[in-house]
């Protein structure tokens, strides 16, 4: 078992080890310059309005936006990516209890 075991290991090996390419030309791998440019503005507003079954009344509104910009630049002289995300948040959550008076 230990000779198959070194076998297999020893094959691996030298599979790896000589498992590249001896001549490859790099220009056929290079890009051309890329320059992109995103600006994303997402707006978000949601509002519920619930009476639940032990008649307490709730409301809540949740307004987000968000902005993003991103600028990437891949050249042969210089690379770059740029980020910049800017979000805001406003949150209300109103809630009252409606008090059941009973005759009797």
């Amino acid at each position: 078992m230990q000779k198959i075991l070194f076998s297999f290991i020893l094959v691996l090996a030298f599979n790896q080890a000589f498992g590249q390419l001896a001549n490859y030309n790099i220009s056929e791998y290079l890009y051309p310059d890329v320059s992109r440019t995103v600006f994303s503005i997402l707006p978000d507003l949601n509002y519920e309005n619930d009476k639940f079954y032990s008649d307490t009344k709730s409301s809540r509104l949740d307004l987000s936006t968000g902005a993003y910009f991103n600028k990437l630049l891949n050249s042969r002289k210089k690379q770059a990516e740029t980020a910049f995300r800017l979000t805001g948040i406003f949150t209300s959550i109103l809630e009252d209890e409606v008090k059941i008076i009973t005759l009797i």
